[in-house]
């Protein structure tokens, strides 16, 4: 039986020789450089490599028609390397395309984590009336100073919230945010 040089590659990468796998990987794009399957392999490789992430992105660039996951590692990519604007773009596209609560929470993530929570809670806006939606609406409203509102959504998310112990660590956080918005102005 014969196998292609994508197939060892991912036999190799998968005995983990990630060096000889990247080599093979090379060879295999040099003859079919519009292989998406190669150039996912390689993207996804390259990027839990340290200081690959543009050559990560180069492959991920170079696919005909990425799919939502290749887009999902390209905004990653983007945020990792500091350019929040275009992981921004990308996350808010794949959210209207996929509707995937991942891309809204990652988004959501970004926003928040630069500052831009009256960006977020118009994301929020668009979203179910939920209890872990209405997490992300405290969070928001506290970055914004808002300790009023902060706190009426970490409460209806905690009574909504069902009873697992699997919630617990949630809890915790939510009546930790509670005790700290108590101390802070409306």
């Amino acid at each position: 039986m014969t196998y292609s040089l994508l197939e060892v590659a991912q036999a190799v990468l998968d005995a983990g020789q990630v060096e000889e796998a990247l080599d093979l990987l090379g060879q295999h794009l040099a003859a079919a450089p519009q292989d998406a399957e190669g150039l996912r392999l390689r993207a996804a490789l390259l990027a839990r490599l340290p200081g690959r992430d543009a050559d990560a992105l180069r492959d991920l660039a170079q696919i005909a028609a990425p799919l939502a996951d290749d887009r999902r590692l390209a905004a990653r990519l983007h945020h990792q390397m500091g350019d929040r604007p275009a992981a921004c773009a990308m996350l808010t596209a794949l959210w209207e395309a996929e509707g995937d609560p991942r891309d809204a929470e990652t988004l959501l993530r970004i926003l928040l984590d630069s500052g831009q929570a009256a960006e977020a809670l118009r994301l929020l806006e668009s979203l179910p009336n939920i209890w872990t939606w209405d997490i992300w609406r405290g969070d928001a409203h506290a970055a914004l100073g808002d300790a009023g509102a902060a706190r009426r959504f970490y409460r209806a998310a905690l009574d909504a919230m069902p009873e697992s112990a699997l919630n617990q660590p949630l809890r915790a956080y939510l009546n930790d945010r509670l005790a700290t918005s108590a101390t802070c102005p409306s």
